[in-house]
C-alpha cells in the first residue's frame, strides 16, 4: 500500500525536520531521554544544514522591510469606505488633535450619530499614537489624505512589530532558521493580516501585543520567568490591556500559565510572589491609567444609590454640600474627612469641621448613557 508504515514514518520525519523544534524550548516536554532519542534530528542529512546566519538575517530584514512597504503603500491608497469602522475610529484622534485632550466617550463629536456609540469607551492607546503622527504631519500639511495616512501609520507599525515578534518566536521554537523564516512568511503575508495593518483600528495593535505575550510565554517556559521575561510579560500584558477587549483572554492565560510554570519548576512561594508582583506592577503602570481615568462618572450617566450602605472611606457618595448635591469619593485619613473629585485638576474638599454637610447615599452602580 502507498500509505504503509514506512512511508508514513518517513513523511513524519521529513515534516519534523522542516519544523525541527528546539528541545530547550520546552524542557518539561523533552526532558525524557526516550523523547530526545525519538526526535533526534531525523532526516537532517536529506535536507542538509540549516541556512547560515548571515543569509537568514538578510532574508528576515528584507521580508520585514517588504511588509512595511506593502502595508504603508496600501494605507496611502486604501479608501475609507473599504475599511470597516475606520471613519468612526478616526473621530478619536481627530478629537485629540483639535481639543488637545482625551475624550471620555460621551462627547457628541466622537459618537456615531446613528448608533449613539463611541470607540472612546474602549481603550484607545492606538488613537493617542495616531494623534501624535497627525499632529506632526499637520505641521507640514493640512491635507485630509495626508492626515489619514499619518493616523494609519500606527497600524502599519503595529503589523511590522508583529512580524518582528513572529520571527523572534520562530527563533525560540525552531532550530532550523528556515522554519522561523517560513513562519514569518506565512504570518506576514496573510492577506487579512496585511489588510488589518493598513487602516485605523485597534485590532492590529492587539495582535502585536498578543504576539509579544506569546513570545515571553515561550521564553518563560525555558527560564522559569527570569527578571527580563517578567518585565517583558508585564509590558506585553499592560499594552494588551490598552489594545482591545477581544485580546483579554491572553491576560487570563498569562496568569494561569505563569503560576502553572512556577509550580512545575517548584519555585519557592517567596520567589513566585515577587515575580508575580513584578509582572502585575509593570502591567499596571503601563495600562492602569486608562481604567483609573474611566472611574470618572460621566455627564448624563444614571447613578444607582443605596442609602442603606455605610459610607466607608473610598466609596463614591452623593453628598449634600451647602445645599447642593455633588458626587465625590469619600476619604477618611489622619483624622480628616475629604470629598475627592475624580478630576485631578480640582482640589479635595475638606468637610471635617464643616456644617451643613450630609452624606445622602452611596453610589453602587453607574449606568452609562449610549
Amino acid at each position: 500500500m502507498f500509505f504503509d508504515e514506512k512511508s508514513i514514518s518517513f513523511t513524519i520525519r521529513i515534516m519534523y525536520t522542516i519544523t525541527y523544534p528546539r528541545t530547550d524550548a520546552f524542557p518539561f516536554l523533552f526532558r525524557r531521554e526516550t523523547l530526545r532519542r525519538t526526535f533526534s534530528r531525523p532526516g537532517l542529512e536529506i535536507l542538509g544544514d540549516s541556512m547560515n546566519k548571515k543569509d537568514y538575517y538578510w532574508a528576515k530584514y528584507i521580508l520585514i522591510f517588504g511588509f512595511f512597504c506593502i502595508s504603508f503603500g496600501t494605507s496611502i491608497f486604501l479608501k475609507t469606505e473599504h475599511a470597516p469602522d475606520e471613519a468612526m475610529r478616526m473621530l478619536i484622534p481627530e478629537y485629540i488633535v483639535s481639543h488637545h485632550t482625551l475624550p471620555n466617550g460621551m462627547e457628541e463629536s466622537v459618537r456615531h450619530p446613528l448608533w449613539g456609540f463611541s470607540y472612546a469607551l474602549y481603550p484607545y492607546l492606538t488613537a493617542i499614537i495616531s494623534s501624535v503622527f497627525m499632529a506632526i504631519t499637520s505641521l507640514f500639511t493640512k491635507s485630509a489624505a495626508a492626515l489619514l495616512t499619518a493616523a494609519r501609520l500606527t497600524s502599519v507599525l503595529s503589523g511590522t512589530g508583529t512580524l518582528i515578534v513572529v520571527f523572534l518566536i520562530g527563533e525560540e521554537l525552531f532550530e532550523r532558521r528556515e522554519s522561523a523564516l517560513l513562519g514569518g512568511i506565512f504570518v506576514g503575508f496573510l492577506p487579512q493580516f496585511v489588510f488589518l495593518s493598513c487602516y485605523v483600528n485597534n485590532d492590529s495593535f492587539a495582535v502585536f501585543t498578543v504576539a509579544l505575550i506569546i513570545y515571553f510565554w515561550i521564553r518563560g517556559m525555558k527560564s522559569a520567568f527570569c527578571k527580563k521575561d517578567c518585565i517583558g510579560l508585564g509590558a506585553g500584558c499592560g499594552l494588551c490591556a490598552l489594545s482591545y477587549y477581544n485580546a483579554y483572554a491572553y491576560l487570563l492565560g498569562s496568569i494561569l500559565l505563569f503560576f502553572a510554570l512556577m509550580i512545575h519548576f517548584q519555585k519557592p512561594a517567596k520567589e513566585i510572589f515577587v515575580k508575580a508582583l513584578a509582572v502585575f506592577a509593570i502591567a499596571f503602570l503601563i495600562g492602569g491609567w486608562f481604567f483609573i481615568r474611566n472611574a470618572v462618572i460621566h455627564d448624563g450617566d444614571l447613578l444607582v444609590v443605596d442609602r442603606s450602605v455605610t459610607a466607608d472611606s473610598g466609596r463614591v457618595v452623593i453628598a449634600a454640600l451647602d445645599g447642593e448635591l455633588t458626587v465625590k469619593r469619600l476619604l477618611r485619613e489622619k483624622g480628616r474627612v475629604l470629598l475627592k473629585p475624580a478630576n485631578p485638576d480640582y482640589p479635595d474638599f475638606d468637610i471635617t469641621n464643616r456644617e451643613y454637610v450630609h452624606i445622602w447615599g452611596v453610589v453602587t452602580y453607574v449606568i452609562h448613557k449610549l
